[in-house]
């Protein structure tokens, strides 16, 4: 049996009203990633987006970059994408990194958001 690692993942700015991207992930080490995900936005408009992810985890060793995690992330009843995301964890610090993703909003248009800070709560292996 594969060991796995999990993780929480908040990303956001943390402002008044601003959008909050909740990511709970387990990684495998095959470098397989997979969990779930809800970006949340109390202004009007609200939005409260779930998702379902899968990507790769890739481990580097050079500079302040130690991890970059792609995802993958669809609606669970249709299996439509919903959402790319791209988050690069601090080497020196496991706890911080950088986030850029882009999701689907109501309209069914595509919203980028770029460098948003990550912190990140790393769980128990099993």
């Amino acid at each position: 049996m594969e060991k796995t690692t999990a993780a929480k993942f908040s990303i956001g700015r943390f402002l008044l009203g601003g959008k909050h991207f909740a990511l709970t992930l387990e990684f495998a080490t095959s470098g397989q990633v997979s969990g779930k995900g809800r970006i949340s936005q109390s202004t009007n408009p609200p939005l409260s987006l779930s998702t379902t992810v899968s990507g790769a985890c890739e481990v580097l060793g050079a500079g302040d970059t130690g991890q970059v995690i792609t995802l993958t992330g669809h609606e669970a009843s249709t299996g439509l994408v919903n959402v790319h995301a791209t988050l690069t964890i601090n080497s020196k610090n496991r706890k911080i990194g950088v986030a850029s993703y882009k999701h689907l909003n109501n309209p069914g248009e595509w919203v980028e958001e770029l460098r948003v800070p990550v912190s990140v709560k790393w769980l128990k292996s099993t």
